[in-house]
């Protein structure tokens, strides 16, 4: 059986820009527009083992990703934020793993650009969402949206959702004051990205816990964290 040839084509002029050889590929993203990245770039999943970054303007290889290397079984999920910065994959071992394209375009070591990778879910591929302020958002089949630093790593927040069967999808407002995310019953519900501050600052001062019916009202979470 021949591999298909997977190949880049100017849909205005049908002219072939660049051609990526005789394979199958998983999944392709181009980049957006935008003032963080001068030069935009193309993402490629090659059957889910290995992930490619091309800039655009040349098509040139700029990294080359292996499922060995970040330590899981494949690339299922791709996701680039409005800026055009990170990168964040979901796998099939439940990891979310984030990559600063700007520091590889910078020339830093690949795996030095590697800036989240855990595993955050068990048998269930999450969604990966990453925001300009460094936020990282994960959604997986297990009812569960999870908010993390990206910096630090630091879980901040997690909603759980018992209602959802099936994997939810969640997103950044575009002032990114508000995680969007979707329940079990099909709407689409709102929570505010400091609700974890509002949760420390709680805790402080605080003589008793809150019950799951005040974590409800008053944090728009589903109950309270442990």
């Amino acid at each position: 059986m021949i591999a298909p040839h997977s190949q880049i084509v100017d849909m205005e002029s049908g002219e072939l820009r660049f051609d990526l050889g005789a394979r199958s590929l998983f999944k392709a993203m181009f980049s957006p527009k935008s003032p963080t990245m001068s030069e935009p770039f193309l993402v490629v999943s090659a059957e889910q083992a290995e992930i490619e970054i091309y800039s655009i303007d040349d098509f040139d290889l700029v990294a080359r990703f292996s499922s060995t290397e970040l330590e899981n079984d494949g690339f299922l999920t791709l996701a680039i934020d409005p800026e055009g910065r990170y990168l964040g994959l979901g796998t099939s071992t439940g990891s979310a793993t984030v990559i600063d394209v700007v520091a590889l375009f910078a020339g830093v070591e690949k795996l030095d650009a590697v800036v989240f990778n855990r595993r955050i879910a068990n048998g269930a591929v999450p969604q990966v969402r990453v925001s300009n302020q460094g936020l990282v958002v994960s959604s997986d089949f297990a009812g569960l949206y999870r908010l993390f630093d990206l910096e630090t790593g630091e879980e901040l927040f997690t909603i759980r959702d018992p209602d959802l069967v099936s994997q939810g999808a969640a997103q950044f407002t575009w002032d990114e004051e508000e995680l969007a995310y979707e329940d079990g019953l099909g709407n689409i519900r709102f929570t505010p990205i400091d609700t974890y501050e509002v949760v420390k600052k709680a805790k402080e001062v605080l003589t008793r816990s809150l019950t799951d019916d005040e974590c409800t009202q008053y944090l728009h979470t589903d109950g309270c964290e442990d």
